[in-house]
């Protein structure tokens, strides 16, 4: 409960400073997190194959499903003969609250998404809420539509952001890559949608938020999160990074190289720098330090998803003002309160 209160007291503070209508903005995330959590409906339950009793495979559910039903992902290895996709709309994605690992691809393209309460190897998702997830990486696509996203108490070790057209907002989320810097070798680009592309193999030189091909005007925001990396923090087209109103609302933030990687040498080490690279809007209170971690995350492996990474021991965000609210003996995030 002193954690509590303190956290709620910090963010006072912190936030009293801003104007009404972005004081009013943070109120309404706050709802939309609370609705997130609790919205009901349908369930639809999956396990591998589905060989659960009582259960589906994830091929059937993907054809049974409607929008605004349930999908209930247990524990387990996924292995669909085709890349799914689902398109339904408000759909809600979750597990069984146990914090096993879900090895699936969720593709969300439907509007107004839900993904809650799981530990799952990668979420891309154009619009929606991803909440209370630990997962090695969450990609938003805006699929060339205007749209909102946010993503809120979530543990990742990297996120890759297309904004055209988009308002993110990322609150109370960890992002944590320990891999040091390995150079050489050839760099190969996959195709996984129109709007995703990652790179696989060569230089190590990596950023954990990265941002994709611009071609409208979208807005980002930051608030109360924890980024930890061994190599850069952002990384996107110098020109068309502009087109991002980049915004910092008291974050944590610790990156071995450079905040922004415009090259291998690039070194910039405060945040008055993004402003070369960013439509840079409002910045509150961020700190560049780096936090005391339970564990130290993998200096050999990109996706060390070790509970312990994303918990800070001492110093600024040992009460669980910065990052998520990681329960470690679930090995997912949940709500502060509990």
């Amino acid at each position: 409960m002193k954690k509590l209160l303190f956290c709620v007291l910090s963010g006072l503070f912190i936030f009293a400073g801003l104007p009404a209508r972005a004081q009013k903005k943070m109120d309404m995330i706050d709802k939309e997190i609370a609705a997130a959590r609790t919205k009901t409906g349908e369930v639809i339950i999956c396990s591998p194959y589905g060989k659960v009793p009582g259960t589906h495979s994830v091929e059937e559910a993907a054809k049974m499903i409607r929008p605004g039903m349930i999908l209930r992902l247990l524990p387990g290895h996924y292995n669909p003969p085709e890349l799914i996709i689902f398109e339904q709309d408000k759909l809600i994605v979750e597990s069984d609250s146990s914090g096993g690992y879900v090895d699936f691809p969720l593709y969300l393209y439907g509007k107004d998404c839900i993904v809650r309460n799981i530990n799952i190897r990668g979420v891309e998702t154009d619009s929606g809420t991803v909440i209370d997830t630990k997962t090695h990486g969450i990609t938003i696509t805006s699929g060339g539509k205007s749209s909102s996203a946010l993503i809120a108490n979530c543990a990742i070790n990297g996120l890759m952001l297309y904004c055209n057209g988009q308002d993110i907002t990322v609150r109370n989320t960890s992002v944590i890559n320990g891999a040091k810097i390995v150079k050489g070798g050839e760099r190969k680009v996959i195709q996984t949608r129109t709007y995703t592309t990652h790179t696989s193999g060569g230089s190590s030189i990596y950023s954990i938020i990265n941002f994709g091909k611009m071609e409208k005007k979208g807005k980002v925001s930051f608030e109360k999160c924890m980024f930890f990396s061994d190599g850069h923090l952002f990384h996107g087209n110098p020109t068309s990074m502009k087109l991002v109103n980049l915004v910092l609302l008291d974050n944590l933030i610790w990156c071995e190289h450079s905040l922004f990687q415009a090259s291998s040498q690039t070194e910039l080490k405060t945040t008055e720098g993004l402003k070369n690279y960013f439509n840079f809007g409002r910045e509150i209170k961020n700190s560049l330090i780096k936090p005391q971690l339970k564990q130290n995350p993998s200096d050999s492996s990109r996706h060390d998803m070790r509970p312990g990474i994303f918990i800070i021991t001492s110093g600024p965000g040992s009460n669980k003002e910065y990052g998520c609210n990681m329960n470690e003996s679930k090995g997912i995030p949940v709500p502060l309160e509990n």
